[in-house]
């Protein structure tokens, strides 16, 4: 008995003592290949955490770099900064406003240092110096000097000096050029050089690291001439490192990026680097080479106990398993020949598998019904194919619906209908995925109760919430009978659905196409009814020529029904909004859905480009987002769905405005003031023209205007040009036409009479006073 416990002789056994001993061999081989592999995979997984690190900065930095570039060129080819390059008498006026632009405009870039402007003629350079917040006139040595480093639009590593409480404080900075105009000896005649803090790429160096785990050595830029242009080391930048070795062989190397090991200060380094084309730049980062595989030694030594353990632990549970293992499963045996009413008799001249062979024969019976299930599933995926692929060739598929036992004739005309199950989100999360399928499975079998009679009905679950016929259609003399038929087929479907599954169904039933090979055409035609749900509601159903009626009914989304909207947004009027949406879904639910879903967007757009442009210092803290109200549209299924979406939006946007209306309306009138400011010497600028540059109607906008500053834009705008006109006077400026201009006056009559009644004096005495005024002082 005791043998016989030691050495089973049962199948399940000798499964159990294979099966055990293949698991005993493979740990044991996947230990040895672990143990082996373990140092390069940590230099792997090393050099590619470098090598996205360091990606990344590049990334960053040619981002920076492409900013840049872009400012500078902008800065070069504006018409208001050329007379500071070119002009050897500047005005002191005209620079104090460019140098008030280009610092406003500056500030948006966080990396700029500094802006020089230099002209050649005078050979200065102003200065708009971001650090220190001042402006003031010095000499850019790099270009007085001629100097051939300063290449245009590359970045040049220079330190700068500036002063400090008394003390002197060196900075590293890049310096981009733009210049195109030199004299016969070369010499520049005018440039914009904008300077940019090496200390930005250093803190973005510093916190991608962290982020990237690269951060356990260091990080050096160098560019072609092997000159530290950044790093996390901010003392070694402008430094010269081209007789370094390893800078020599990265700088060598003719691949992007790559990684070596090399000998640095007495240690060995692992040295990783990338390239960027953009810059010219190499971005290289060196580690102790002890940190990669330091690990690895103790690792291998787990390793090895690990294995150990768990093979004598395998061994132990294998010995016992097959000590015990074959006395229940005998026992087992047992109880199921006394269960089927087998004589006990032969036990011991069969074994567990002759017993267990003829069980088998039994479940093969029951294996045959699987099969027949089987081909119906694939005959599903084979049919649905046909739907959402182009098939190219015919007779391969006339062979495949032949082997599937399909009714459908390939060689004949074919007609879709689908059926799609409504409110398909609340269907989604009310019920589980099986019992999803077992109510598509219900559609599908009560849709081929009531298409019973049509010739070739083969019924595809589409896997979602669509369930999609496909028949072999009439002649042309019994189409029309058939389409009503399908509609009395549809109405029947639908209220059965409605009192037994408790579901909404919209039928759409598609065109007649005369030969299968066109499946695929027919349902996208199918899809595209289908969509006109949207317009026609749940519960619907959808043929072509429904939609075809509704083509004569587009009609473009009035402009002024937008401006309405958007004004009862922008002053809070919620009920005025809803009135005019209600309106405007009314109007475009008489189209198509093309049509329809185009207006939506543009209306969308219009919405969040306006108020975001009017109210951004607002509305931005409601974190309005575009994209995912549109992606809310998108999931609606009828207009009703989506006007919820847009009056939920529309009660944010009323809330919001509710509680900022007087900042609104202060911003407004601040837009307009600075507008007019900006634009008083556009001879055409007038209520009109400043309405449609803020998107309003002239009558809002003049309206909240004369309430806020207590006159009309009209009188603003000439109180300002006065101004502006006094001010030339006193700064020199005796010609009336260049004054008028200057400051929009085109009629001269007009402007003196408008000068005498502002100013109080004629132009003439006036100008006789100015002048006696000079002579006296």
């Amino acid at each position: 008995m005791l043998i016989r416990l030691m050495m089973p002789r049962g199948l399940f056994a000798r499964t159990i003592t294979t099966i055990a001993s293949i698991i005993v061999i493979v740990l044991i081989m996947m230990s040895v290949l672990l143990y082996n592999n373990f140092e390069s995979r940590a230099m792997d997984i090393a050099i590619d955490s470098n090598i996205k690190g360091l990606s990344q900065i590049s990334y960053s930095a040619d981002f920076m770099n492409e900013n840049v570039r872009n400012f500078a060129f902008y800065l070069f080819n504006s018409n208001s900064i050329k007379p500071i390059m070119y002009q050897t008498e500047l005005d002191p006026e005209l620079w104090g406003e460019e140098s008030y632009r280009i610092y406003n405009y500056a500030l948006m870039h966080p990396f700029v240092h500094s802006v020089y402007v230099y002209n050649g003629d005078t050979k200065k350079a102003y200065v708009v110096n971001l650090t220190e917040n001042s402006l003031e006139s010095k000499l850019v040595p790099a270009l007085v000097n001629k100097d051939t480093n300063l290449q245009p639009m590359k970045p040049v590593p220079m330190r700068m000096e500036r002063n400090v409480g008394g003390k002197l404080i060196r900075e590293g900075v890049y310096s981009y050029a733009a210049y195109d105009i030199v004299d016969d000896d070369h010499t520049i005649q005018g440039a914009v050089v904008v300077n940019v803090k090496s200390s930005y790429l250093s803190e973005l160096i510093s916190s991608l690291s962290n982020k990237t785990n690269t951060n356990t050595g260091s990080t050096l830029l160098i560019n072609q001439q092997g000159t530290v242009v950044g790093g996390s080391d901010s003392e070694l930048f402008n430094e010269d490192l081209s007789k370094e070795s390893y800078v020599r062989k990265v700088l060598g190397s003719s691949t992007a990026e790559g990684h070596f090991l090399a000998e640095l200060d007495g240690s060995r380094k692992l040295v990783t680097y990338v390239s960027s084309d953009l810059t010219g730049w190499k971005f290289i980062h060196t580690m102790d080479y002890e940190l990669v595989v330091g690990q690895v030694e103790r690792m291998k030594q787990l390793t090895i106990l690990v294995c150990v353990s768990m093979l004598l632990a395998t061994i132990l549970i294998l010995f016992f398993v097959m000590k015990r293992i074959h006395l229940p499963i005998e026992h087992l045996i047992g109880r199921i020949k006394e269960a089927t009413g087998n004589d006990k008799s032969g036990r011991e001249q069969r074994d567990e598998a002759a017993y267990l062979s003829g069980l088998f024969s039994d479940m093969f019976a029951s294996a045959k019904q699987l099969k027949e299930m089987e081909r119906d599933t694939r005959k599903n995926v084979y049919m649905r194919s046909l739907l959402l692929e182009e098939q190219a060739h015919k007779q391969l598929m006339t062979s495949r619906l032949r082997q599937l036992g399909a009714r459908l004739d390939p060689d004949g005309s074919v007609q879709l209908i689908s059926f799609h199950i409504d409110h398909a989100t609340a269907f989604q999360s009310h019920y589980s995925l099986q019992d999803q399928a077992l109510l598509r499975y219900a559609l599908s079998n009560a849709a081929g109760e009531v298409l019973a009679d049509r010739s070739g009905l083969e019924l595809v679950d589409m896997g979602d919430t669509r369930i999609v016929a496909m028949m072999n259609g009439a002649g042309a003399e019994e189409l029309e009978q058939e389409q009503v038929q399908n509609r009395e087929a549809a109405r029947k479907l639908g209220e059965w659905c409605s009192q037994h599954l408790k579901l909404s169904v919209t039928v759409v039933i598609g065109s007649l196409f005369q030969q299968a090979s066109e499946l695929h055409i027919a349902y996208q035609e199918l899809h595209q009814l289908s969509l006109h749900r949207l317009l026609i509601g749940h519960g619907s159903m959808i043929e072509r020529g429904i939609v075809e009626a509704r083509q004569s009914c587009n009609m473009e989304l009035s402009a002024v029904k937008k401006k309405r909207l958007l004004e009862a947004l922008v002053n809070g009027k919620q009920e005025e909004s809803e009135e005019i949406l209600d309106e405007i879904i009314t109007e475009l639910g008489q189209g198509t859905y093309d049509h329809c879903v185009t207006s939506l967007y543009q209306l969308t757009y219009f919405i969040f480009h306006t108020l975001g442009t009017m109210e951004n210092s607002k509305l931005s803290a409601q974190q309005y987002d575009i994209y995912s109200f549109t992606s809310r549209l998108g999931a609606c299924e009828t207009l009703e769905e989506v006007k919820r979406q847009y009056l939920e939006l529309f009660t944010l946007i009323c809330d919001a405005v509710g509680e900022g209306k007087n900042s609104r309306t202060k911003m407004l009138t601040e837009s307009i003031a600075a507008y007019v400011e900006h634009h008083y010497a556009d001879k055409n600028l007038s209520l009109e023209s400043i309405a449609q540059e803020m998107n309003m109607s002239k009558l809002y906008v003049g309206r909240v205007f004369r309430e806020t500053q207590g006159q009309s834009i009209s009188d603003y705008l000439t109180e300002v040009r006065m101004k502006h006109a006094v001010r030339m006077m006193q700064d020199g400026e005796r010609d009336v036409n260049v004054i008028m201009d200057r400051v929009g006056f085109d009629n001269r009559n007009y402007f003196y009479r408008l000068f005498k009644t502002r100013v109080g004096v004629s132009f003439a005495e006036y100008k006789i006073k100015l002048l006696n005024d000079i002579a006296e002082g």
